[in-house]
């Protein structure tokens, strides 16, 4: 058996350069990739679930009129969506290297380098506008002040339509001023368990989009909405946690209301 200094004798001579030209990744170790990569979703998990935490935090800084404190922390959210972003993509890159052997090393940089300078290159419109969790932060502050009117889109500003120039930014509107239903389009009732598609963000309740895709042959169903085509299977749905906030609220304005008219009833 070699001891430590059989095994350091064997190497003088030897330069990194060319321990790394001897460096080829096989087939077998490509193979174990799915299990080394997997740890990344407990991270994002993680990184999502203090996106979640943001969103409730907002609401506080809102209500106490820290605007300051909310900026920071929606930096550190667009921060977070960088994150989340650069461990997926380290994720893809190793998946790539399934179908590539070759040198692992450097095909592996090629493709992580080459996806992360497109997404440094991108707008914040780009790179946050779109993501649920910007958006249910945003959502959530703005219902602070604003419980009843519909949020304007993001990277809507007044100062430009008070300039006369509306017009001439329209593509930075991104998410339109909408205010969408509370209750699932499928049961009629208000959400449970919400879940929105990413594709085309409609949002049902849990067991009714799951409980339709299980009655059809098909891993794969139509979105029910009219005029929609989109196409989803089980893993097309987020949970969407700020209309489950939403919905919360408006069930306990509902019982207020009901508790008022009830008081005054009796007066």
């Amino acid at each position: 058996m070699l001891n430590d200094q059989d095994i350091m004798d064997s190497q003088q001579g030897v330069s990194l350069e060319d321990i790394t030209d001897r460096f080829h990744l096989l087939q077998h170790h490509v193979d174990r990739l799915p299990s080394l990569t997997s740890d990344t979703d407990i991270v994002v998990d993680m990184i999502r679930k203090g996106m979640s935490h943001a969103s409730n935090v907002a609401t506080d800084l809102e209500e106490l009129g820290d605007s300051t404190m909310l900026a920071s922390l929606e930096d550190a959210l667009k921060e977070s969506i960088d994150l989340e972003y650069t461990i997926n993509q380290h994720k893809a890159a190793f998946m790539k290297l399934r179908a590539d052997v070759g040198d692992g090393l450097e095909k592996f940089d090629a493709y992580f380098d080459q996806d992360m300078q497109q997404y440094n290159a991108k707008s914040d419109k780009d790179k946050y506008y779109e993501h649920e969790k910007y958006t249910e932060f945003k959502q959530l502050v703005w219902s602070v002040n604003h419980p009843d009117s519909p949020m304007p889109a993001l990277g809507f500003d007044d100062t430009k339509m008070e300039n006369g120039g509306g017009d001439d930014d329209d593509d930075d509107v991104v998410i339109a001023a909408t205010k969408k239903s509370l209750k699932c389009p499928l049961t009629t009732t208000w959400f449970e368990n919400p879940v929105t598609s990413k594709s085309c963000k409609h949002t049902f309740s849990k067991a009714a989009i799951i409980g339709l895709l299980e009655r059809t042959l098909s891993p794969t169903v139509v979105c029910p909405m009219p005029g929609c085509r989109q196409v989803f299977d089980k893993q097309s749905f987020y949970d969407d946690t700020l209309m489950e906030r939403l919905v919360a609220r408006a069930k306990e304005a509902e019982e207020t209301n009901a508790r008022s008219e009830q008081f005054h009833d009796v007066v």
